[in-house]
């Protein structure tokens, strides 16, 4: 775990660098910090408050005929874990571990997902509105509607929420999570 932490605060701040990169640092050092959404009072969208709402907890989504998808989101302070588990016929097939942070810099959530036995992904996650959201790859933040791959979430109530994926601005899939389990953060 604190590799994975390491590998996320090291990617941010590379983020940071990136879109910082004009922008003088008051004492010479790097800019670049992790830390959660500050106070909404300029009618701006909390990002990070909002996802920890949003998010936390168990959800399920049926991805096909006796496969399901399993999300557990548990929020801290300054981060959301969750685990992702896809179940076919009883059977674990597929796990994934991931961090979700708040960078101030960009105003938005980074989202790290290491799949077992397979690929890392990072991804930029930011709402829209109070009630949707999107990613895209971090590589494609600087122009995110011409990512080749984007997910679009929108927040059906609040224990349903409706995922949309495009690949090359088709939509490939949608899926629909429900929340079978709430913890508070």
């Amino acid at each position: 775990m604190k590799k994975l932490l390491l590998v996320l605060v090291l990617l941010t701040a590379c983020i940071v660098d990136f879109t910082t990169a004009n922008k003088p640092s008051q004492n010479g050092k790097s800019s670049a910090k992790v830390i959660m959404a500050t106070d909404s009072s300029k009618g701006e969208l909390n990002q990070f408050k909002l996802f920890k709402e949003r998010i936390t907890g168990l959800w399920k989504c049926k991805m096909g005929k006796d496969t399901n998808y399993y999300w557990k989101c548990i929020a801290d302070e300054n981060y959301i874990e969750a685990t992702g588990r896809i179940i076919y016929k009883g059977k674990l097939l597929s796990e994934s571990h991931s961090y979700i942070v708040y960078e101030k810099n960009i105003d938005k959530c980074i989202w790290t997902e290491i799949v077992h036995d397979s690929e890392t992904y990072v991804y930029a996650w930011w709402f829209t509105s109070s009630t949707t959201y999107e990613a895209v790859p971090v590589k494609d933040l600087c122009n995110p509607s011409a990512a080749s791959f984007q997910m679009k979430f929108e927040q059906i109530t609040p224990d349903s929420i409706k995922q949309t994926i495009k690949i090359k601005n088709k939509v490939v899939d949608v899926f629909n999570f429900h929340r079978i389990k709430y913890k508070a953060g």
